[in-house]
């Protein structure tokens, strides 16, 4: 009697316990895999978009692969930040090549209508920027940028306390996450590709730079409201505030500057920080709730460990034979779900050619650089060209571009002037959307017309 209810536990024990027993996803992680399953299924509905789908489900392999070196140090930060890091970067991306399939926004009708809104409830917010002295400009840049290095310092400050750290990536990948829904739903690409930019936001040292570098970044993706910028950093604030005070008094001047660089440098009409803004209690709420019920299921699981030590979770823990091999095994799927990210995050989706939109066409007569102007006029031929690989077979790109840019034909500039005299018997408030529509047709045309002259 007492052989057989000895039995059933030596089977338990002798038994072979799964590769990845007793892991279990964490909160951020799931959010990511939810948010990876959405959008990739939404991706099928678009045109060249298939890849997509298997592309989202390698990363799912790898976030897994990750969680299977839930170790304390370095390891866990990598566990909690890399996802995150490679992901949304990339769904961000994605957005130029995915919306268009669901909600059409190529006649900016969404731009529009944020656009009137502005307008109505605080006037001619360009026309009061553009009495900006230069120099703020520069310093309104670096406000904006230091939004990347906030969220470094952030998971830096809290790996050392295992709650403090799970709050941190619940309530990041939230913030980050929530703005899809915008994205998706109104898909507005913001007030600097249609208003003339004023040259006080040129600014005197790194202001203007730095702005092509975001335009060529950012100009195709649907990606204005809500502000992101805003939503993340206020969220960062709060946790800083939390429980970093020092921190967050370090950081507070710089969001001053970067909250307001959103709307100044006019990446952002005021409403979509507006909306940013709005949103961030109900990302700190959500977040501290997913965190509470997050670490009362590691109490429980805890004290099921030490009640049942015949358990599979358990028996992961032992140390011999069968359980180095298991963590040699674990260890092997982590590092190559690592590689997995680190290459992942070099991929960066190529819209169709007809998902390439054109640059803004801010004028010389309107105080601009036109040095600006051509260089974003030829980064847009150039991903015109990489996106055309027949056209590849039949000339260089630099071909190509000199075909384009006017050294021996149609010259782009010649269209500006053209586009110029057209809109100079139309209001001021029509005629900045105008001369984009007239400008966006023009370099469709040249980019077109260009290939045929290999």
């Amino acid at each position: 009697m007492e052989t057989s209810a000895l039995a059933p536990a030596s089977r338990v024990r002798a038994a072979r316990v799964p590769l990845f027993a007793g892991i279990v996803l964490q909160p951020h992680e799931k959010l990511l895999l939810a948010g990876l399953t959405a959008l990739g299924a939404l991706s099928l509905s678009g045109p060249g978009a298939a890849w997509i789908l298997p592309l989202h489900a390698t990363l799912a392999m790898a976030i897994l692969g990750l969680a299977a070196l839930d170790r304390p140090g370095i390891l866990r930060i990598v566990r909690a930040a890399a996802p995150m890091a490679v992901c949304i970067p990339l769904l961000y991306s994605e957005t130029a090549v995915i919306v268009p399939g669901l909600n059409d926004f190529s006649h900016d009708r969404y731009d529009a209508m944020l656009e009137g809104i502005e307008r109505n409830a605080f006037g001619n917010v360009s026309g009061f920027v553009g009495l900006m002295p230069p120099p703020l400009a520069d310093l309104l840049t670096v406000g904006y940028w230091s939004y990347y290095v906030w969220p470094i310092l952030l998971f830096i400050a809290a790996y050392r306390n295992r709650q403090e750290a799970r709050q941190v990536s619940i309530t990041l990948t939230l913030a980050f996450l929530v703005p899809f829904i915008g994205y998706y739903l109104v898909p507005a690409r913001g007030p600097y590709l249609f208003e003339a930019r004023p040259t006080c936001l040129e600014g005197l040292l790194w202001a203007a730079p730095a702005h092509r570098l975001m335009a060529q970044m950012e100009s195709a993706n649907p990606a204005a409201f809500p502000s992101g910028h805003t939503l993340v950093s206020l969220v960062i604030a709060v946790l800083f505030f939390r429980h970093h005070r020092r921190l967050f008094w370090i950081m507070l001047p710089f969001e001053i500057l970067l909250v307001n660089a959103t709307w100044m440098l006019r990446y952002h009409y005021i409403v979509d920080v507006l909306a940013g803004a709005l949103l961030v209690p109900a990302v700190i709420w959500l977040g501290w709730r997913l965190t509470r019920r997050s670490s009362e299921e590691e109490r429980l699981r805890t004290a099921a460990l030490h009640l049942d030590p015949g358990s599979p979770a358990h028996a992961t823990r032992r140390r011999d034979g069968e359980g180095r091999k298991r963590v040699a095994a674990r260890g092997v799927f982590g590092a190559l779900a690592i590689l997995i990210l680190a290459a992942t995050g070099c991929v960066r989706p190529l819209p169709l050619e007809s998902q390439i939109l054109p640059p803004p066409p801010p004028e010389r007569t309107l105080g601009i650089s036109s040095r600006g102007v051509e260089a974003m006029e030829e980064e847009y031929f150039k991903s015109v060209y990489a996106a055309d690989k027949l056209n590849q077979q039949r000339q260089s790109l630099e071909g190509y571009l000199e075909w384009a840019t006017g050294k021996r034909g149609l010259a782009s500039s010649k269209w500006r002037e053209l586009t110029r005299e057209i809109v100079a018997g139309f209001p001021a408030d029509v005629s900045p959307r105008l001369q984009t529509k007239l400008q966006a047709m023009g370099n469709r045309a040249i980019a077109e017309w260009a290939k045929d002259n290999s």
